[in-house]
């Protein structure tokens, strides 16, 4: 399986643009395929009125974030890499990411024997975002998001008010971009009519057999594992929807 890494940071909201997070997207730099996502809540910042400013100041006493949130969330980004990295037939996968500090600090505070399974590339965000550009699957799956998912639509009256059922509605797309969706609708590229997951590697056989017991066959926590820390907090839905006090209801059966 080849796979060369990109990744990169989008920024949504959830029911009050005072209320910013970044979903933090992993994908393969060639394949398209969309490994990871994984959820980081922000507060507010940039130029504001007055009055937006004192709002904002009530909202952050109320709202509390944890200042290295991004850093922790990368460090989530980075084990995947090197769990794909432990499964690939090469010595170092390459990881592509924008220029932000907090990418290169999780790099530098690797052991080194880890350190040596990746080997990271930073491309400014403000480079040309055509196919040439390394980060172009990652900027592709940005566009595709917005475009696909009503939560994520820019300028829009419409938007999440539930943190969990939004980071549910972007893995059933997720699964969706990955094993039904074509790599390529036109031209007569060789690749033209596969899936992502086909191109990343994975056998056709195995995603069929997965797809024909989608709606038939339940899928269990416990006979699950091992699942990421982003993929675990999502099944359990103990990712807190911002000044909202109650827990989101969880079926008793989802801890089976």
């Amino acid at each position: 399986m080849f796979l060369d890494c990109t990744f990169r940071i989008t920024l949504h909201f959830v029911c009050s643009q005072y209320l910013p997070n970044n979903i933090h997207i992993l994908a393969g730099k060639d394949s398209q395929f969309w490994f990871l996502s994984d959820y980081a809540q922000l507060t507010r910042k940039g130029r504001m009125t007055c009055y937006q400013k004192k709002k904002n100041r009530v909202i952050k006493e109320k709202l509390k974030v944890y200042r290295g949130i991004v850093y922790q969330s990368f460090q989530n980004v980075v084990a995947k890499v090197l769990a794909l990295a432990e499964q690939s037939e090469r010595d170092r996968v390459k990881l592509y990411t924008d220029e932000h500090t907090q990418y290169k600090r999780v790099m530098k505070g690797l052991p080194a024997e880890m350190a040596g399974m990746i080997e990271h590339h930073r491309i400014s965000s403000k480079r040309v975002r055509d196919l040439r550009n390394p980060l172009f699957s990652v900027n592709y799956l940005d566009r595709e998001i917005r475009k696909d998912d009503s939560d994520h639509v820019r300028q829009t009256v419409q938007f999440a008010r539930s943190t969990v059922n939004m980071l549910e509605r972007l893995e059933i797309y997720r699964y969706y971009h990955n094993f039904m969706k074509p790599y390529r609708v036109g031209g007569k590229d060789e690749k033209r009519g596969l899936t992502h997951g086909v191109v990343a590697g994975i056998k056709g056989k195995r995603i069929a057999s997965e797809l024909r017991t989608l709606y038939s066959k339940r899928r269990f926590f416990l006979r699950n594992q091992p699942m990421n820390r982003s993929g675990r907090e999502l099944w359990v839905r103990c990712i807190p929807t911002p000044l909202r006090w109650m827990i989101d209801y969880l079926p008793s059966y989802a801890w089976a």
